[in-house]
């Protein structure tokens, strides 16, 4: 039995991370997890990422993913985060107490090289 419970925990720690899938181009990911982007104007994307699964709502790794996708898209971390939206939902019917929750960001990743300011930047996503 206990090996059983630890078992359990190794693959909730192992799958409750964020995800480097691509959903654009790769599909669904069965851990639930990934992200989607495109660019709204020059220096300004939109971000999207979902966590993998976990039986806990996981905040920090959907920022993390979020901030490491726009700094790849802006070619820096110098940038601004406008509009962000944070949430979870259960990936499916949860099994017993183990739930299947995957944590999602959603907002606009604004690159400094873009010299734009907030209003700017927002009026230019109020267009799209």
């Amino acid at each position: 039995m206990r090996a059983i419970a630890h078992s359990i925990i190794a693959a909730a720690i192992l799958c409750g991370c964020a995800s480097s899938h691509n959903l654009s181009t790769d599909g669904t990911n069965l851990l639930g997890g990934g992200y989607f982007h495109h660019q709204v104007h020059d220096g300004i994307f939109h971000v999207s990422v979902k966590t993998n699964w976990a039986p806990w709502v996981n905040t920090i790794a959907a920022r993390n993913s979020w901030r490491e996708r726009a700094a790849v898209l802006c070619g820096s971390d110098k940038f601004r985060e406008l509009e962000i939206s944070e949430g979870s939902y259960d990936q499916m019917q949860p099994l017993g107490v183990l739930r299947y929750i995957v944590t999602t960001r959603d907002g606009y990743a604004v690159c400094e090289r873009a010299k734009l300011s907030d209003d700017a930047a927002l009026a230019l996503i109020r267009k799209k």
